[in-house]
């Protein structure tokens, strides 16, 4: 799942997606929210992308390392 709020990685977390969380629209808001506050914080394996072309190239990456 990719996303700007952590109400999109909450909803990929349910159902044990891999979470990237992209710095475009809410995403430097939420970014910050979950530094300064714990019950804000990211779940866990939560990456972290530029935009949504920088999360699909990693992803792709990700995905041809692993297919090797």
């Amino acid at each position: 799942v990719v996303g700007d709020s952590l109400r999109d990685l909450q909803a990929g977390e349910a159902v044990a997606a891999d979470l990237w969380l992209v710095k475009t629209g809410k995403g430097p808001r939420t970014l910050q929210a979950a530094e300064a506050d714990a019950k804000h914080q990211l779940p866990q394996g939560t990456r972290i992308a530029e935009n949504l072309s920088d999360a699909v190239d990693r992803i792709l990456a990700l995905a041809a390392r692993t297919a090797d």
